[in-house]
């Protein structure tokens, strides 16, 4: 699935024959020891892989250059409606994703960091959106957040304001989990 930067499909299916389709493919997958997982599981996932998610990474207001979309714009395609404004959208954006490698205590709950102010110096440069145990980092909080351009550069060292003061973080390379996306395309 796209969503957890794996190689997976999406079936759909009637909703009256769900239930059917769990129950074959956990009877298919038991011999592998596929078992099903829950909406945490994926967040975590989702995280480990740097994939953003309208809500929390990106919004109505934020432009495609500001949250790792940029691709998916071609600014070099022959004129279109819009291509003017996209281009100074483009020059304008103030902010970007990035992952950080956050310096909590042991027993932190560390779901308190999500919306966090994340500060360099006493300057508050971003948000975190979502912050996760990561099983890929040996248990490390990893976190995404959405931070001003000019604070992003990766190995920078910022302070995160939680509830109970501020700890240490890192912004890491994204994403931190199969970096070639090798996997989706295995």
């Amino acid at each position: 699935m796209g969503f957890t930067a794996e190689l997976g499909y999406e079936v759909m299916v009637p909703v009256e024959r769900g239930v059917e389709l769990w129950d074959r493919v956990a009877e298919a997958g038991a011999e592998f020891g596929a078992i099903g997982c829950g909406g945490g599981a994926l967040m975590i996932v989702r995280v480990e892989a740097g994939l953003i998610m309208g809500g929390l990474e990106y919004d109505a207001e934020t432009t495609p250059f500001e949250c790792r979309m940029g691709w998916a714009v071609d600014l070099d395609k022959s004129a279109f409606q819009g291509r003017e404004a996209l281009v100074a959208l483009k020059e304008r954006a103030r902010r970007t994703i990035v992952s950080l490698v956050v310096d909590t205590p042991e027993d932190a709950d560390i779901a308190e960091l999500e919306g966090a102010v994340v500060l360099d110096g006493d300057e508050e440069v971003g948000r975190i959106t979502m912050a996760v145990t990561s099983p890929h980092l040996d248990g490390a909080t990893l976190a995404l957040a959405r931070i001003a351009k000019g604070h992003a550069a990766r190995g920078s060292r910022l302070i995160v304001r939680g509830p109970d003061g501020g700890v240490g973080a890192e912004i890491v390379p994204t994403p931190v989990y199969d970096p070639q996306r090798l996997r989706v395309r295995s």
